[in-house]
């Protein structure tokens, strides 16, 4: 928009004067704003003595004015942030004098009139004055038949303000605050009276800023109401900061004072509308000061007059921001304009014509941010292309034709003035952020969609051109437009380039006839003859698209960018610019997406340009990758151009080192399109591995063949690397085919004599490692498709894939490389092989990734066996396992064995070569693994047995005995062969034990307490254990889990731990297993079978070591099993015959300091008299015997109480008082005769009758009322309920040992069997 006035285009904002605040800005505003004669002489001025304000505030306050200032602010309807968010005002500094202008225009000078007098009156006629801006003033630019000047726009913009902000000095002083008040009052009063006298309405407000410096107190609400009174200025328009006021007072002032102005700018502009409006409807046009000069043009006609009020009404509501008002407005401006005959009423001659066109941009610029302030940037798009058809037709009819450079001009202008105004309005659907959803951002900012109303049904029928596109869309059309521009320059006439002094008048004249010169230049400085520079179309175009590229840029939008990149460096290249042109189009080169999308048409564009500039800057390296491509057909053929890769430096001069490249697949298009596919997928180590390398020519027909010095296939995995070495006395089978097919023998690198020294431009994963060479003839002709048959020998197992071809064609001048790295598109799925002696293709796999190859190892035929092995073993026991080798293979080999054991326990089982010997250190004892074995060279068929002894098995888990033997073949010692044996080895529990513990009566005398006892005095006093001694039976119940017979060699009670300072010794065992027929029969050697239960009894005799001692004894005891197997009929895989297990029992509490009461019973059979004539079986009687103990050393007395029953009589005490000394124990007895009761006779184990009695004898301790239980402690009596039953667990097994006392009588008690 710079070639339009600045004032004509820029939106309006009401104007505010700050006048006195800060220093005098007359001088430098003058020189940048300078005041037209017409808006500065003549007017009226307002002045003041008063000094200017300067200091902190004064400053303050001048920069928050300065930051509200909103000339700059972006043209959008949206709230703004920051400063510029409250509302928007045009401010303005001056100094204690402005000038307002003119209100009318001073009159003519007089001049006699021209008709006769009436009534004699020599005096002229009255005379009516008008604006100086009006057409109605002879001294007007406008006048007669003028429309409207930007000065009008200058006047309200810049010199006429809708608010006079008059900054004045208050004093503190209290000697001169009298005296500066009514001075101050008279200045107010001054600048009130001017702005009266012009009828100017123009909002006056005064701030009052206390001197600084100043510390006297402030009478400020005594002085401000009288300096109201004086100068009649309400509490809104006289202000007063305080001195002491923070920097956020005083912008919260400023806030305040320009949010309160809103109301009084809006009504002042509204009031300037009602004054053009009531023009408007008048209907008719005011006389003019003076009639118009004879032979000029006529007056303005009504049309016009309409045309400048609308304008002007729309100018008012712009500055009220009410920008629907002033669409509304610039639309009827323009309609009365463009649609009524007052445009084609001036001639294309006359300077009113380029007026009212320029008028007409105008208005359209205008209605344009009216609607895109508004939010409809389709419209506003419509509006822009609506005014540029309309001006076309009306410059085809009425003006000089648009086949011109002047129009193109003008059409390029515009375009770029739809960029400025997208610009300037900041629109949000445009802007670019970053964050999360930045790349949608980025898509949708390249064109808004619609309106925002009724979008899905406009968009149904608008155009891509209608909507509303980034400022980079804009600024390529006007490039293009300039491009235009320059041809029809270019078609000029030399007689009409020349200079005006060179060139006849009348040939002058005429070129205002022929050329649109509007906002452009004249002919002879568009493209001038001579060597005088004229206007600069290529800059220009450059400029605009480099605006451009950057708006595609920044929205990723490659394919523009890269179309635009082209056009500019065209121009480069146009303008002879090489190294400008070379910048723009080699970055493109490797990532252009047309490449990508194989637009190859395309991809032609930019190769031919870029070529010529890289042999004008001489870069051989560009040259080399461009004629790499452009030999590919699938590039357009160039007429006339000699393909000829190894002639494409010729041009260039030699240099040292010569150039070198690297291309690699993913960057550029290859003329020569190598591939590389096996056989089979499948393959196994040391077995030959069949592939083909082919070499397929896509080069121009009728180019020169390429000559590759070296084609190289580098591999990841065990194959070695690929080099095919050229060499042109080679021949094919069949050399006059398209199609040759060569079987290639490969020699070892470090063997064959190496024919070149070019480096690897890739290098291999395997350095270091030999590669395979091989020679042969690497001329490629356009068409022909060469093909390698290739045999590798893979030499270990995993994924071997073709990582990379590199084809080398290494010239004299150059050296270039072309590095394949393959993917599953870029190989071929072909395999060539001849058939009937012609070459022909067959698919292997389509879709299947053929350049890889599974290596699958040698298939072993080393055997590994480990005979004898059982089904099942067992904890505890040592195994010795013999692992056995045979060789299958042909030849023989030298093996190596592992041994790994593997399982889920926490400790792991001992393993080791059983002829080693078994005293390690104590961390290789603890290894699961040993030592890799060589058992050396095994022939033929040899086969050769290696113990390995396991041992420490204490966990029941399975084992993973792993054995893993590493071979090589005599004949191939380079590759290694694998084979490995897993077998299982489950190891269980032979047996598991259960206990209870049952109290005796022990028959040894217990002390006198009145005694003492007898001390040899030959004795140590601690030789022997002197405490009390009681007897237990332990009863073990032994099941076994094995899958077979064991044989029980020993069975052993061991002491754990034993705490309670006593010991303890075994007495007697017995087997109390069913069937037994001995009981008293010794226990071992005993078979157990399988998943049987064994029961067997031991006495144990438990004894203090003093007498005194009444702690509890804590026992801890074990069973240990000595076992064997029984049966020997398998193999043996044992080293040991018999195991040891150790089985841990419960710990058992006995407290020998409590009472208890033991309960042994003897029967006998004999006639009594109490028989019942109805029974035939003799009565029995049993014979009970309870012993109360007194371990402790308190006297205690017991009360006895023998409950009745209906099962049996009894003879003895019913109720009995005993009484017991400290360490005593007393017996009572009775006989009990049962009665013959069918319901009490039960069937015994061993398969006799009896029958049971439960005996209820209540033992009261008197002193502690405690009941004691009664405990059996005899074979024929047992102890049952909450006594314990003898199975229960520790806890009550103690207590049932131990007859501790309870509260009362319990459930429980003793059976007798009889």
């Amino acid at each position: 928009m710079e070639a339009y006035s600045e004032d004509f285009v820029a939106h309006n904002f009401p104007l505010v004067v700050l006048s006195g605040l800060g220093d005098d800005p007359a001088a430098p505003s003058e020189q940048r704003d300078q005041p037209r004669t017409l808006l500065h002489e003549g007017g009226f001025r307002v002045t003041s003595d008063l000094p200017l304000l300067k200091g902190r505030l004064a400053a303050q306050l001048l920069e928050v004015f300065q930051a509200a200032d909103s000339t700059t602010a972006p043209w959008l309807g949206r709230p703004l942030r920051g400063s510029n968010a409250g509302p928007r005002y045009r401010i303005k500094r001056t100094g204690r004098t402005y000038a307002l202008p003119p209100r009318k225009a001073p009159p003519p000078p007089h001049s006699p009139r021209l008709g006769p007098s009436h009534n004699g009156d020599n005096a002229p006629p009255p005379i009516v004055l008008h604006s100086t801006l009006s057409p109605l003033t002879p001294s007007s630019p406008l006048f007669p038949d003028g429309i409207i000047t930007p000065l009008w726009i200058t006047k309200h913009q810049n010199r006429l303000p809708a608010v006079f902000i008059f900054f004045l000095p208050f004093t503190s002083d209290p000697n001169t605050s009298s005296l500066l008040d009514n001075r101050l009052k008279i200045e107010i009063n001054t600048v009130k009276s001017v702005f009266t006298s012009t009828n100017y309405k123009t909002k006056l407000i005064a701030v009052l800023l206390c001197e600084e410096g100043d510390d006297s107190p402030l009478d400020v609400d005594d002085r401000l109401p009288s300096i109201r009174r004086a100068t009649g200025l309400d509490t809104k328009s006289l202000l007063f900061l305080s001195p002491e006021s923070s920097k956020d007072e005083v912008r919260d002032f400023t806030n305040n004072l320009l949010s309160n102005l809103q109301s009084n700018c809006l009504e002042y502009y509204r009031d300037l509308s009602k004054h053009a409006r009531r023009k408007r409807n008048r209907g008719n046009a005011p006389p003019p000061t003076g009639p118009p000069v004879s032979g000029t043009s006529q007056v303005l006609p009504a049309q016009g007059w309409n045309v400048r009020y609308e304008f002007k009404m729309g100018i008012f509501a712009e500055f009220r921001q009410e920008m629907d008002a002033a669409g509304r407005n610039f639309d009827n401006a323009y309609e009365i304009l463009v649609n009524s005959e007052l445009l084609e009423s001036f001639s294309h001659w006359s300077p009113r014509f380029n007026e009212a066109r320029m008028l007409a941009d105008v208005i359209a610029i205008r209605t344009i941010r009216c609607l895109l302030w508004n939010g409809s940037p389709s419209a506003a798009v419509k509006s822009w292309l609506n005014h540029r058809e309309r001006i076309r037709d009306f410059i085809n009819r009425r003006g000089k034709g648009t086949r011109s450079y002047g129009w193109e001009a003008w059409e390029a202008l515009w375009t770029k003035t739809m960029a400025q105004l997208i610009e300037r309005a900041d629109l949000t659907a445009f802007k670019l952020t970053d964050g999360l959803d930045s790349q949608l951002r980025k898509a949708s900012s390249i064109f808004i969609y619609s309106d925002n109303t009724k979008a899905s049904t406009l968009a149904e029928r608008m155009h891509p051109w209608e909507l509303l596109h980034h400022q980079g869309y804009w600024l390529r059309m006007s490039a293009k437009h300039q491009a235009q521009r320059r041809l029809f320059a270019k078609q000029l006439p030399e007689e009409d380039r020349i200079a005006p002094g060179q060139s006849p008048a009348s040939r002058i004249s005429n070129r205002s006839d022929l050329y649109d010169t509007y906002l452009t230049t004249e002919p002879h400085d568009e493209l001038p003859l001579d060597d005088h520079s004229g206007f600069d179309h290529s800059a220009e175009i450059v400029t605009c698209l480099q605006s451009s590229v950057s708006h595609f840029a920044s929205r990723q939008q490659i394919r523009s960018v890269e179309a635009v990149g082209l056009q500019m460096a065209s121009e480069y290249i146009g303008n002879r610019s090489w190294t400008e042109a070379m910048c723009i189009l080699r970055p493109m080169w490797s990532s252009l997406s047309w490449r990508q999308a194989g637009w190859w048409g395309l991809v032609e564009e930019i190769a031919w340009p870029l070529r010529d500039c890289a042999v004008h800057v001489r870069d051989a390296e560009t040259v080399l990758r461009l004629d790499w491509e452009l030999q590919n057909k699938a590039i357009p053929r160039r007429n006339g151009w000699k393909y000829d890769l190894h002639g494409a430096l010729n041009d260039f001069d030699a240099v040292n080192p010569k150039p070198a490249v690297v291309l690699k697949s993913d960057d550029v298009l290859a003329c020569i399109e190598p591939s590389f596919v096996f056989q089979a997928i499948e393959g196994n180590v040391g077995e030959p591995l069949k592939a083909q390398l082919s070499l397929f020519s896509h080069t121009h027909e009728g180019s020169k063949p390429i000559r590759l010095s070296e084609v190289k296939v580098v591999f990841e995995g065990s194959l070695r690397s690929i080099r095919l070495q050229s060499d042109e006395n080679e021949s094919s089978a069949n050399p006059g085919s398209d199609v040759q097919i060569f079987n290639l023998n490969l020699r070892d690198s470090s063997v064959a004599a190496n024919t070149t020294n070019l480096p690897s431009p890739l290098p291999s994963p395997n350095t270091g490692v030999p590669s395979l060479i091989g020679i042969s003839n690497l001329t490629v002709h356009p068409g022909q498709i060469k093909i390698w048959n290739l045999t590798c020998i893979p030499r270990e197992a995993g994924d071997v894939r073709a990582v990379s071809i590199t084809l080398l064609v290494d010239d004299d001048q150059f050296s270039l490389a072309y590095v394949l790295t393959p993917s599953l598109e870029s190989f071929a799925d072909t395999w060539w092989e001849y058939k009937n002696g012609k070459p022909t293709s067959r698919c292997l796999g389509r879709g299947q990734d053929l350049n890889v190859a599974k290596i699958l190892p040698k298939p072993p035929k080393v055997r590994i066996d480990i005979p004898g092995l059982r089904k099942v073993y067992y904890t505890g026991e040592t195994l010795s396992l013999p692992i056995k080798v045979l060789n299958d293979e042909e030849t023989a080999c030298t093996i190596s064995l592992a041994v790994h054991l593997v399982s889920s326990a926490s400790s792991l089982a001992r393993i080791r070569w059983e002829d080693e010997s078994s005293e390690t250190d104590s961390q290789e004892s603890l290894a699961s693994h040993v030592p890799s074995r060589s058992i050396g060279e095994l022939a033929r068929s040899e086969s050769k047995t290696f113990p390995i002894c396991v041992e420490g098995v204490a966990a029941a888990v399975d084992y993973d005995l792993e054995v893993s033997a590493t071979y090589y073949l005599i004949t191939d010692m380079d590759t290694p062969i694998h084979k490995s044996l897993i077998v299982k080895i489950p190891f269980i529990r032979p047996f598991e034990a259960n206990s209870d513990l049952h109290p005796r009566l022990d028959p040894t005398p217990w002390p006198d307490f009145f005694q003492l006892p007898q001390i040899n005095s030959s004795e140590s006093r601690i030789s022997a254990p002197s405490g009390l001694q009681q007897t237990f039976a332990l009863t073990t119940k032994l099941a076994s889990f094995a899958a077979e017979p064991l044989v029980l060699e020993s069975i052993r009670i061991v002491e754990s731990h034993v705490t309670g300072d006593a010991v303890w010794s075994v007495g007697s065992s017995r087997l109390l297993s069913p069937g037994s027929s001995d009981p008293s029969a010794n226990l071992t050697p005993h078979t157990v079978q399988p998943k049987t239960l064994v029961e067997f009894s031991h006495d144990l005799l438990i004894r203090k070591l003093t007498i005194g001692d009444l702690n509890p004894v804590i026992l801890d005891l074990s069973l240990q099993l000595t076992w064997r197997r029984e049966s020997e009929a398998e193999p043996p895989t044992t080293i040991t015959t018999t195991t040891t297990t150790l089985l841990p029992f419960r710990s058992y509490q006995l407290p020998f300091g409590e009472p208890r009461v033991l309960l042994t019973s003897t029967s006998s059979s004999r006639p009594a008299p109490l028989q019942s004539p109805a029974t035939t079986a003799p009565p029995t009687t049993t014979h009970l015997t309870y012993t109360l103990e007194n371990p402790s050393l308190h006297y205690l007395t017991f009360s006895l109480t023998m409950d009745s029953s209906e099962h049996f009589a009894f003879s003895g005490p019913k109720h009995l008082a005993l009484s017991l000394t400290p360490l005593s124990r007393a017996s009572v007895d009775y006989k009990v005769l049962v009665f013959n009761d069918q319901q009490q006779r039960q069937k015994k184990p061993g398969g006799e009758g009896g029958m049971e009695i439960r005996p209820n004898l209540v033992v009261l301790d008197t002193h502690f009322r405690k009941v004691l239980r009664v405990l059996g402690a005899g074979e024929n009596v047992r102890t049952v309920g909450a006594a314990g039953g003898g199975a229960g667990k520790g806890g009550a097994t103690a207590a049932a040992a131990s007859g501790g006392a309870t509260g009362g009588p319990t459930g429980g008690g003793v059976v007798v069997r009889l």
